[in-house]
């Protein structure tokens, strides 16, 4: 075998291969060879040289080693075969590699308070030259919905010698003949719910739905949400709709609490102006900072003094409000009092600022003067 990649070494190469070997192993007789030539073409960076096309990629493959052009021929019409008629189903192969993964012993699945993490995410396949493609998924970089094959994948997340490695448990594919990303996206929701262990929790990122999540019967998910959101005080519940149309906040009654209140106004982020790049990643470090030590200071005030279960009483109220930005800065001004000044240390001050400024303003000017 010829080692195009230098570096990447030849036994590595020859494992690689064997794992494929016995990955395709699961599929009928005559598939399973046509599957390894075709997956070593695409693992070895050939379909990206003949733009997609699988028997040149194929015939390109094998010509390293294979010198008969007929039996290159036969072997990659073979594998476009295979590719199209084959009898297999690609959740076999992924659990096969993932349990001779688990064999081998490399893998660890990382935990987290006795949980294993499954990441659950969508990708999409751009293919805006196929004419009669319907199917469509959005892309960042061109800010529109575009021509592609989207995919939802689930995944397992584990260490390989300290690095952080995700193997593929299964991908939910969409109908190309239609555009249709809600119906795509329930399929998932409904193949998470499947697959989803006693001992795993589902990670999925923002633009899942939580409520969705509970409806089909997902019981142990983290998703990313907006700081400011709001949930229902009856937990477990799904409230009534409301309105069959609208935005997800509209659509739904019920008293809701929410958990981390609003506090970029407060810091003073949304007034802040800047011309250069370094100056607002100053503020922003600045502003990560001081919402930092106000977490840390509500954390250390409730590990410190515990609430009453009486004033839930006494009030009338299920959640006894958390500590503000405004309670710590009082108690940061009575900690750390700010000095008087005089008038004369006042006028000082000033006089030294306006004079620091003058000598910045020269200072800049005679740079922009020089050749």
């Amino acid at each position: 075998m010829t080692n195009n990649h230098l570096q990447t070494s030849t036994q590595a190469n020859y494992r690689i291969l064997d794992l494929i070997e016995q990955m395709v192993a699961v599929a009928p007789k005559g598939t399973d060879l046509g599957l390894c030539d075709l997956i070593s073409a695409l693992l070895s960076g050939y379909f990206i040289e003949s733009r997609g096309a699988v028997m040149p990629a194929v015939e390109a493959f094998l010509r390293q080693e294979v010198k008969d052009e007929q039996e290159r021929e036969a072997r990659s019409r073979r594998a476009a075969k295979a590719l199209t008629y084959g009898n297999y189903n690609l959740k076999e192969f992924m659990d096969k590699l993932q349990e001779i993964i688990e064999v081998e012993g490399q893998w660890q699945p990382i935990r987290v308070q006795g949980y294993r993490i499954m990441p659950v995410d969508f990708t999409a396949y751009r293919r805006a030259a196929v004419k009669k493609l319907k199917a469509k998924a959005y892309v960042a970089d061109t800010y529109r919905a575009v021509a592609a094959v989207p995919i939802g994948l689930l995944a397992s997340v584990g260490l390989v010698n300290g690095q952080r490695v995700a193997l593929l448990k299964n991908a939910v594919l969409t109908d190309l003949n239609s555009n249709d990303g809600a119906a795509h996206t329930k399929r998932l929701y409904q193949q998470v719910a499947m697959e989803l262990a006693e001992d795993e929790l589902a990670v999925l990122d923002a633009g899942f739905s939580l409520v969705a999540s509970a409806q089909t019967g997902i019981d142990r998910c983290l998703i990313r949400l907006a700081k400011n959101s709001t949930f229902g005080k009856t937990a477990g519940r799904i409230p009534e709709r409301t309105a069959a149309k609208g935005r997800t906040p509209s659509q739904y009654q019920a008293e809701t609490v929410r958990p981390l209140a609003r506090q970029h106004t407060e810091l003073g982020w949304d007034e802040f102006q800047a011309i250069k790049l370094p100056v607002w990643e100053h503020h922003l470090a600045l502003t990560i900072l001081a919402s930092w030590f106000i977490t840390e200071t509500r954390l250390d005030w409730s590990r410190r003094f515990a609430r009453d279960p009486e004033l839930l009483a006494h009030y009338e109220v299920e959640v006894l409000p958390a500590l503000s930005m405004a309670n710590v800065r009082a108690m940061l001004m009575a900690a750390m009092p700010l000095p008087q000044l005089s008038s004369e240390e006042a006028t000082y001050l000033v006089v030294k600022h306006l004079d620091n400024r003058t000598r910045s303003s020269k200072s800049r000017l005679r740079s922009g003067s020089s050749p």
